[in-house]
């Protein structure tokens, strides 16, 4: 003989080895899917990042034009400060809504 040797199996352990590689077939089936839906989207990611790169391109020589067709301020007069406080008083109403709603949320629990 080869050395072969039979074992001899139950129908519950047919069954169930069979249930066992059907769903192994599913699952490789399932990422085989999700990994043809991977590539695909990261295809179009890229050709979005190129399309992108390029409107970014066509807007910065936009405005390498602009500036070249404006004239030039020869003394500026505009007060940084007034927008860095209006910024600031933004930043602190932002965080004053976190802080309600995590009081919120701590009243909820």
């Amino acid at each position: 003989m080869n050395g072969i040797e039979y074992v001899k199996l139950s129908n519950s352990e047919i069954v169930y080895g069979k249930k066992n590689v059907l769903n192994a077939q599913v699952e490789m089936l399932n990422l085989v899917k999700s990994c043809d839906k991977y590539r695909s989207l990261r295809k179009e990611e890229i050709a979005l990042k190129i399309l992108l790169k390029s409107k970014i391109e066509e807007v910065k020589n936009s405005l390498n034009v602009l500036s070249s067709i404006l004239p030039k301020v020869k003394n500026s007069s505009f007060n940084i400060t007034d927008k860095k406080e209006k910024v600031s008083k933004k930043n602190l109403s932002l965080e004053q809504e976190i802080e309600q709603i995590k009081k919120k949320l701590a009243a909820l629990k």
